[in-house]
């Protein structure tokens, strides 16, 4: 009996050893990766950790903002005279999305997926499961693991695919302004990307060729991405008044004591609250 015991341990300890082995292989595999991405790259901190090396940008994200709700705004910066004459002009947002990263470690892939806020239900709710089941988000797009931070508490992954006309997930501007084409990827690219406190600013380029009866028409497009953290607590919320003109969103809200669906409108507007230490004047009036 002693004999198989020893075995045993004997046994584990092997196993330990090799798994031990693994994991040390593996974590100067990381190392090996994430040093050779910063070697000679221009890296510039913020939201997430931009890098850029020769034409190709990554984005290191932190685990803990995995989940954390990203509202995408896309502008355009400029436009040739064929789109100017159309009406459409430097400044236009044409496309707005909130998006989410999530860690697919199993694949060794980060995975975006674009939320619908127009859904509300209180958490304990009975109905909540259902409404989850039947409001879901849907994933669009899907970024290759490059490296893992140092310590392991943040991926790398490449991001020019969304911003330079291969991919549509993030940005479809030609779609959106009714054009029906697509950018052309051989001229069209990531100018740059920048990033700060609680947002990152991506400058596009997008090129196509529109077509008009016997006519086609080269169009080049500047485009501003601009990727804005959202607030862990959102505002508070005020409904529409259809006395009173304001632009506004759909909101559905669900809950176990209502009959049917009740269906408002909140107004747009913006966030303007005042700093912690101006709340006393703002309370009394000053402000």
């Amino acid at each position: 009996m002693q004999s198989c015991s020893l075995l045993q341990t004997v046994g584990l300890r092997k196993k330990e050893t090799v798994t031990s082995a693994k994991d040390s292989i593996a974590k100067k595999d990381t190392t090996a990766a994430y040093d050779k991405l910063f070697k000679d790259a221009r890296v510039d901190t913020g939201m997430f950790t931009v890098i850029r090396k020769e034409n190709n940008y990554y984005f290191e994200i932190p685990l803990k903002k995995m989940g954390q709700d990203i509202l995408l705004i896309q502008k355009l910066s400029s436009v040739p005279l064929a789109l100017n004459e159309a009406g459409v002009n430097k400044g236009m947002n044409y496309e707005n999305k909130v998006i989410r990263f999530t860690l697919r470690k199993e694949k060794k892939e980060v995975w975006v997926s674009e939320i619908k806020p127009q859904v509300e239900v209180p958490k304990g709710d009975a109905i909540a499961a259902s409404v989850y089941d039947n409001y879901r988000p849907s994933y669009i797009e899907s970024f290759k693991i490059e490296s893992y931070s140092k310590d392991s508490s943040a991926v790398v992954i490449k991001v020019n695919k969304v911003f330079d006309g291969s991919e549509k997930s993030f940005t479809d501007v030609f779609t959106s302004l009714g054009l029906g084409t697509s950018p052309k990827t051989s001229i069209s690219t990531v100018e740059d990307i920048k990033s700060y406190a609680n947002n990152i600013v991506v400058k596009s380029v997008f090129s196509t060729k529109v077509t008009e009866g016997n006519e086609s028409v080269p169009v080049s497009l500047e485009i501003t991405s601009n990727l804005y953290e959202l607030p862990e607590t959102p505002m508070v919320a005020r409904f529409a008044d259809p006395r009173v003109g304001f632009f506004t969103s759909p909101r559905w809200y669900f809950n176990d004591k209502q009959q049917e669906l009740d269906k408002k409108n909140l107004v747009n507007r913006w966030r303007l609250e005042p700093r912690d230490e101006d709340k006393a004047r703002y309370l009394k009036g000053e402000l």
